[in-house]
């Protein structure tokens, strides 16, 4: 089941109230190494998205000197469905 509004799937609970997670629902991934061993861009989308389209959660990675990973940001603060993977590199992570 799908929320029109942000394109994201609608929350499932159990029985005691817990939120269900969907992990079937974004069975698409993309990764960008950017130039190095360790991915810097992750995205999610459901199956069959186009690079090209508003429907994608971008996440960026940062490192230190260890390659261990120190930050975790989305694009724009939101970890909704509608940024544009082709475009990853121009958003603001917080």
């Amino acid at each position: 089941m799908t929320n029109i509004k942000n394109n994201r799937p609608t929350l499932r609970k159990d029985p005691q109230g817990f939120p269900i997670q969907e992990f079937s629902v974004h069975n698409t991934k993309l990764v960008d190494y950017e130039a190095g061993t360790n991915p810097v861009y992750i995205g999610y989308a459901r199956p069959g998205s186009l690079t090209s389209g508003d429907v994608w959660q971008i996440l960026k990675l940062a490192y230190d000197v260890n390659s261990n990973v120190v930050s975790m940001k989305w694009a724009s603060g939101s970890n909704d469905n509608k940024f544009v993977w082709d475009d990853r590199a121009t958003y603001i992570f917080s």
